[in-house]
């Protein structure tokens, strides 16, 4: 309940990559562009004999958020007040998202700006490649062992000096042991935007789409 009031449901994609839109109001353009952003990389990254879509939560609400061309002030000041308190979520926590309303806006926040730093550091052919590892099959430091050379701590140090923060002490690049149990569904609860302030630039749905085969289609 208490999630339920501080959290607005703007979109919504169902199992059979449905799209459920509350309504047709101002901003509509840019939920639509989120979730027909999930619909793609599912698609990009779905097989059946490896149980699905297995994307951690950073990523796929990351690149959704990044295709939507704009974020708002609120989530930028969120992500800024945890760099200032050096309070950021690791990677490995945000396999998934928390419950609590202001932790699951920082995950939305700290999604986005991964993204944006793998794809402006990296490039995004890179991007693709890692949706298309995920489609083959692997785990979280396997995919990005694979494609950038560096696992989720890898990752978390090397975006945490990004953003002016050191890296943490007594952490590894290389991967650790797979856990038993697969990342939780992701079900969609969008914070409402308040308005789009800060505009960054949008992934194209070609570059996830191009992981999608014929047969997937």
């Amino acid at each position: 309940g208490t999630f339920d009031s501080q959290v607005h449901i703007v979109g919504q994609v169902s199992a059979r990559n449905v799209i459920v839109v509350e309504d047709t109001g101002p901003g509509v353009d840019v939920t639509a562009a989120h979730e027909l952003t999930h619909v793609v990389v599912n698609l990009a990254v779905d097989n059946p004999l490896v149980g699905g879509n297995t994307l951690p939560t950073w990523l796929n609400e990351g690149l959704a958020m990044y295709n939507e061309g704009s974020a708002s002030s609120g989530f930028r000041s969120r992500l800024n007040t945890a760099v200032a308190n050096d309070s950021l979520f690791s990677v490995r926590s945000l396999t998934s998202f928390s419950g609590r309303p202001d932790d699951f806006s920082l995950g939305y926040a700290e999604g986005y700006s991964l993204v944006d730093f793998l794809i402006k550091q990296y490039g995004a052919d890179k991007m693709r490649e890692l949706l298309a590892a995920y489609r083959g099959g692997t785990t979280h430091d396997g995919a990005l062992m694979q494609v950038y050379g560096f696992n989720q701590d890898g990752l978390y140090n090397r975006w945490r000096v990004s953003l002016g923060l050191p890296p943490l002490e007594g952490t590894s690049d290389a991967p650790q042991q797979p856990s038993l149990s697969q990342p939780p569904s992701v079900t969609e609860r969008a914070p409402q935007s308040s308005g789009a302030e800060c505009v960054f630039g949008a992934l194209p749905l070609a570059l996830v789409a191009g992981g999608v085969s014929s047969s997937t289609a």
